[in-house]
């Protein structure tokens, strides 16, 4: 069997396994469905998103917990929109402290995915406070590479940008840079791409949802004002 169908067969067990939105206990590689949500005030969470998970992929995961003193008790497959892939997580009860955020990711790398540990999550029940970055989460695109594409110079901005992943620029210089490639830009591009910005899935349905709990929602982002004050009216933040 090629690894592309093995991978497939794991995919759909996985899916056959776990039901969407429905937390199982896990033992000794054995779900059980719950008919309860997993005390948030005696373990931590486990959250793995961004990638295709199978069941390799859990108990990868599993392992990785387990290899930090960490043991799974539960898990849930949930996707919050169908513009996302379903995400994965895993309940660690009485967890002493959560695992290096670097060390997290490390690990995340290695299965294309990303990986965090929270350990109180956020009550719906309790007026809270979300703020978040604009380029590629609120909306799914990068502003100023959008803008240099629609100014035909992106190949040089882009050449800037890898300067700085490079370790070559600091972050100031390069954006100053960037920035200067974009000089004289004609404003109805602005407003063109202004007028067309993607929202990333999924978030316009969160923060209806938080604003209905009366949480407080803003951007704080180093992009351009005019697309920060669109997202603000396109998803009814607070402050920008």
């Amino acid at each position: 069997m090629s690894n592309a169908n093995m991978a497939q067969q794991s995919a759909e067990l996985l899916s056959s396994s776990l039901i969407l939105n429905k937390w199982f206990s896990y033992q000794q590689g054995v779900f059980t469905p719950l008919n309860t949500t997993p005390n948030r005030n005696q373990g931590l969470f486990g959250i793995a998103f961004g990638g295709d998970f199978n069941t390799q992929h859990i108990n990868s995961i599993i392992e990785f917990f387990a290899a930090h003193q960490q043991n799974v008790t539960a898990i849930c497959q949930y996707q919050p929109d169908l513009g996302l892939s379903p995400a994965l997580c895993f309940y660690i009860e009485n967890a002493e402290r959560a695992i290096n955020p670097l060390e997290l990711q490390t690990f995340a790398n290695t299965l294309a995915c990303q990986l965090v540990q929270v350990t109180t999550p956020p009550d719906l029940q309790k007026p809270g406070l979300l703020v978040m970055d604009m380029d590629s989460t609120a909306i799914t695109i990068e502003c100023i590479d959008e803008i240099a594409r629609l100014a035909n110079v992106y190949d040089e901005v882009a050449s800037v940008t890898a300067q700085a992943m490079a370790g070559k620029l600091d972050f100031s210089e390069s954006l100053y840079q960037r920035v200067a490639k974009l000089e004289g830009i004609e404003k109805s591009l602005i407003d063109e791409l202004k007028s067309t910005l993607p929202l990333m899935p999924g978030i316009k349905a969160l923060c209806q949802i938080l604003k209905h709990h009366d949480w407080y929602l803003a951007i704080a982002s180093g992009g351009f004002v005019p697309f920060a004050e669109r997202v603000q009216e396109l998803i009814n933040l607070d402050e920008v």
